[in-house]
């Protein structure tokens, strides 16, 4: 892999990163909302600070539980020149639900089809960033 496109691999998986983490932090605060109930129409500081800090501790533990599984995806990936979108979606979705395995320590499966269309999203977006353009340039 050149340095190039190592540097591409890494800003895709970023913002692969970023759009799971997104996804998730989205969930969480519609659950946030729901669990507050008529409460939910008054915003304390405590509760927006909260939802502040609460993205990029998402973040941090989406990249910490992705950057293996991720890693071996793009190089399996380069070795066997796969340049499909669903390639890197269906293996974005099975690294999702392998993360919230992980971090939940287990297969709850609401929450596991959730993740693995989170991360489903974010394969995506790595094929759009990476991949995609990859494939147009000459050589």
């Amino acid at each position: 892999m050149r340095s190039g496109t190592r540097s591409r691999a890494i800003k895709g998986w970023l913002a692969a990163c970023g759009t799971a983490a997104a996804a998730i932090y989205a969930l969480a605060l519609f659950l946030f909302v729901i669990a507050a109930g008529a409460r939910s129409m008054t915003v304390t500081t405590v509760d927006f600070i909260v939802s502040l800090i609460l993205l990029p501790v998402i973040l941090v533990f989406t990249c910490l539980l992705t950057a293996i599984p991720a890693a071996l995806v793009v190089w399996i990936s380069e070795v066997s020149r796969i340049r499909s979108a669903l390639f890197f979606g269906f293996a974005g979705g099975a690294i999702g639900a392998l993360s919230q395995a992980i971090l939940f320590q287990s297969f709850f499966l609401p929450a596991a089809g959730f993740f693995a269309l989170a991360g489903f999203v974010a394969g995506m977006t790595y094929w759009r960033i990476v991949v995609n353009p990859a494939g147009r340039e000459p050589g």
